[in-house]
């Protein structure tokens, strides 16, 4: 309670040290970031979104703060430093909107390699880069608040949009793209498509309905494998050929 925090406190600023007695110390006003006290002068009422709210309860209201407290939050607001996959994975369950975005960061990157090396692709660059990230839960405070309030989700999909028209008409994109290993086709896929499974080992591409990866092996690996297997064997058989 207020009267045991100031007690830890010595009845001291938590900002410039200004001690008081306890009966003036109602001045004191509390920072919901810092968990700490402070006076009228460290503490002018302003408000801001606290991280850990968010993070843990998906609240945005915004809490009285220390001014010292104000300039760390403003400084980071738009800083990615909240991995959600490790904060809190239930939320990205619980949140639709949330396991929207993160479903879309993480087909934007995939995406954003293949365009990001394409000399027609600098159009569609721009808006890429800013929002591509290396960790698809990896959120600022901002992306999150615009996830919940901005339709940042929806943002995302336009942007997945305008990559995909430009996969779809640029040759050279095409020429990077890869058939089904399971059907053969004849079809270009990619792996940032909705409905195609990559390949985690050697990054051949599936469509999902021709693969199920808990039950099916990747045949593109089993003939590396095979082929592995192949010169061992190959290598073995000239070691063992007597020497003239």
């Amino acid at each position: 309670n207020r009267k045991a925090l100031l007690y830890q406190q010595r009845w001291q600023c938590a900002g410039c040290s200004l001690r008081v007695e306890q009966k003036y110390s109602k001045s004191f006003r509390f920072c919901h970031y810092l968990g700490k006290f402070f006076c009228t002068g460290c503490h002018e009422n302003q408000m801001a979104i606290i991280p850990a709210r968010v993070v843990q309860n998906w609240d945005f209201k915004k809490y009285p703060v220390s001014n010292f407290s104000l300039e760390i939050l403003n400084s980071v607001y738009s800083e990615r430093l909240f991995n959600i996959l490790d904060l809190n994975p239930n939320m990205i369950r619980k949140v639709e909107k949330l396991k929207v975005s993160t479903r879309c960061r993480a087909q934007l990157g995939k995406m954003y390699k293949y365009i990001s090396t394409c000399r027609f692709a600098q159009d569609s660059l721009q808006q890429m880069e800013m929002h591509n990230s290396p960790d698809p839960h990896l959120y600022s405070i901002q992306e999150l608040y615009n996830t919940k309030f901005n339709k940042y989700g929806l943002t995302l999909r336009n942007i997945i949009g305008e990559g995909l028209k430009h996969v779809k008409s640029c040759q050279l994109c095409q020429a990077r793209g890869y058939i089904c290993e399971g059907c053969h086709t004849g079809e270009t896929i990619f792996p940032f498509q909705i409905g195609v499974y990559e390949c985690g080992i050697c990054g051949s591409c599936y469509h999902k309905t021709c693969f199920n990866p808990d039950q099916d092996s990747c045949s593109k690996c089993t003939r590396l494998k095979e082929r592995r297997e192949k010169a061992k064997i190959s290598v073995t058989s000239e070691d063992e050929v007597p020497q003239p």
